[in-house]
């Protein structure tokens, strides 16, 4: 707000006031459309002649004098692995509901890629949305990652039960396939008799992280195998991500089985293939189930996009010095540098003028910048066509006014109670 400066100047009984007028900006909750909820729009396509994408994230019904956060985040096939992101700031102008926020990223390995985008208000989402797009060999490329389980050779029935030259030159394979670049994984094995795979109820087992794949001869189980029995390896693939804390936290990709029998094969083996969904996470886990038909439900209690089982709690503001880039539930957490002690956050501080008195004074500035600049000082000049006569006398008077800061409000009195405004010259009779 502009605070009222008054000059005062005489010639005789007359006094001139010029005053700087009060000016009150007034918020507006109109926006002119019919829609007043912000909305996310998302375009992304590979430049020409470039090795790269162009991201485009239009936000629309924007409040004005607003200042808004957003975070952008590109996924690949695991939706919890984030392969890049982008967070900032930006405030509206006066009656500006529409903002644009441009970046470039070359992929680090083949499509297809998803962007996640939200629009921050008072550390709240306010809107959302979000956008796909392919790179390189996208068909062959969309898979989840799994831990996948093969043998050499790949059997039903393996007579090798007292024979151990046999069992050696049998070899089982655990390999991490689909995996996303940049992220860290774990590859756990178990071995277990029977089709009841359990992970506490095991033969044999090892864990080994940031491996590929592991290979192991059959002949490692030698001592527990028995003639006509059924045997099941199983395969876990997790991805390593980090808990906040300087730690770590295993989270369960996949699973994946594969079930053989010592003894010779029978002339006809028929093995029931039952569908349904076999993982425990989903709310309709069919524990009969030997093949995943797809149907998995998980919940999402909270809408985010991330379900139940894969929530981290942590700090989500990307400003905050405890920022946890993993977490994907706010949990309170966040601190906030405020240097200067002036009660507005480091990230939310606004360079500008701030004195009232300058002629570019920044009402939204909350750190002055030493870039006022000030009008010139009042000059007003007074001029009368006579100064004395006989009564009535009539008196044409002049007030010429320059610098200082227009627009001038002007008050003539002339000392017999009587008064004049706004008028550059005027006559008044004595």
């Amino acid at each position: 707000m502009m605070s009222r400066r008054r000059g005062f100047l005489s010639l005789g009984m007359i006094v001139l006031m010029l005053a700087l007028p009060w000016t009150a900006v007034a918020d507006s909750g109109g926006r002119g459309n019919e829609d007043a909820s912000e909305k996310v729009k998302i375009a992304a396509q590979k430049e020409e002649d470039q090795n790269r994408v162009e991201i485009e994230v239009e936000f629309e019904n924007l409040t004005d004098y607003i200042t808004y956060n957003y975070e952008i985040t590109i996924t690949r096939v695991d939706p919890d692995f984030v392969h890049k992101k982008f967070t900032g700031d930006f405030t509206t102008e006066s009656e500006v509901y529409e903002y644009t926020i441009t970046a470039y990223w070359t992929p680090d390995q083949e499509g297809p890629y998803t962007i996640h985008s939200s629009l921050i208000q008072y550390e709240g989402i306010v809107a959302t949305g979000s956008s796909s797009f392919g790179w390189g060999d996208v068909a062959n490329n969309s898979d989840p990652a799994n831990a996948g389980i093969s043998a050499d050779p790949e059997l039903s029935h393996y007579d090798t039960f007292g024979n151990d030259t046999l069992a050696e030159n049998v070899f089982i394979s655990i390999a991490r396939v689909h995996t996303e670049n940049g992220a860290s994984y774990q590859i756990k094995w178990s071995f277990y008799e029977g089709d009841d795979v359990e992970q506490d109820n095991y033969i044999l087992g090892e864990t080994a992280a940031n491996i590929q794949s592991r290979t192991f001869a059959l002949s490692t189980f030698n001592t527990y195998l028995e003639n006509n029995t059924n045997y099941t390896v199983a395969g876990w693939l997790y991805r390593v991500d980090s808990d906040g804390d300087g730690g770590q936290t295993n989270v369960e990709v996949a699973l994946d089985t594969w079930t053989f029998t010592i003894g010779e094969e029978p002339e006809l083996t028929i093995q029931p293939v039952i569908s349904g969904c076999t993982d425990v996470n989903a709310t309709n886990h069919d524990p009969d189930a030997t093949e995943d038909d797809g149907s998995c439900i998980f919940p999402d209690s909270d809408g985010d996009g991330v379900y139940d089982h894969l929530e981290i709690d942590g700090c989500t503001n990307a400003n905050a010095t405890n920022y946890d880039a993993d977490a994907t539930d706010d949990d309170g957490s966040c601190i906030f540098l405020d240097s200067d002690g002036d009660g507005v956050y480091n990230h939310l501080e606004i360079a500008g003028c701030t004195d009232e008195e300058a002629l570019n004074q920044d009402e939204d500035a909350t750190d002055d910048d030493g870039s006022c600049t000030y009008p010139n000082p009042l000059q007003v000049e007074l001029t009368a066509n006579q100064t004395m006569g006989e009564v009535p006398l009539t008196v044409t008077f002049v007030a010429e006014i320059s610098e200082g800061r227009s627009p001038y409000q002007i008050s003539w009195e002339f000392g017999d109670g009587t008064f004049a405004e706004d008028l550059v010259i005027v006559d008044h009779t004595f």
